[in-house]
């Protein structure tokens, strides 16, 4: 799997996920590579989350996404900031909902 940067850009990028849903799927499970390896009826356990979520997150289409924003990002100089990274600051951690940060 690859590092945890790019795995929360592709959950990011699984419609019907969002910056707070993203942060409480991963406190569900541990880590986000931990939430990409969980099976289908693991990810049935999730409490309210639909089915149609449940079937975005095993596809294949947020990664490819993810492989095409990160890739812009190399060429453009930009690293995304994802608020477990240790540069995030500290105020913007607090928020329920942090967004990654582009710099």
């Amino acid at each position: 799997m690859k590092d945890e940067s790019y795995l929360l850009c592709a959950l990011l990028l699984v419609p019907g996920i969002g910056n707070s849903n993203a942060r409480a799927l991963i406190h569900y499970f541990g880590s986000v590579e931990k939430l990409f390896s969980a099976s289908k009826d693991e990810l049935l356990t999730i409490p309210d989350m639909g089915l149609k979520t449940i079937n975005a997150l095993l596809e294949k289409r947020p990664f490819e996404e993810a492989d095409a924003i990160l890739a812009k990002c190399k060429i453009h100089d930009i690293t995304p900031i994802p608020y477990f990274h240790i540069n995030y600051p500290y105020r913007l951690k607090e928020l329920k909902d942090s967004p990654v940060l582009f710099i």
